[in-house]
């Protein structure tokens, strides 16, 4: 079976249960960011092994024009 889960960003309680749920089904999880402004970078999970990863590239108009991940 296929699954896509749409979310926010990859923090870690929800990679483990993405990691645990892509052992028993085809399963892609779309994040809308790397990461939020208020969390530090670095509590962050990002080496993925049971499922795929993708990642939106938001655009924000504010930003001088450029492609950004939604962070500061």
């Amino acid at each position: 079976m296929k699954v896509l889960f749409l979310t926010n960003i990859p923090s870690p309680y929800r990679v483990d249960f993405f990691e645990e749920l892509g052992k028993y089904v085809d399963l892609t999880v779309l994040f809308e960011r790397l990461h939020a402004k208020d969390r530090e970078r670095d509590w962050h999970k990002l080496a993925f092994k049971n499922f795929r990863a993708d990642f939106l590239i938001c655009w924000r108009s504010h930003a001088g024009g450029k492609l950004s991940d939604g962070g500061p």
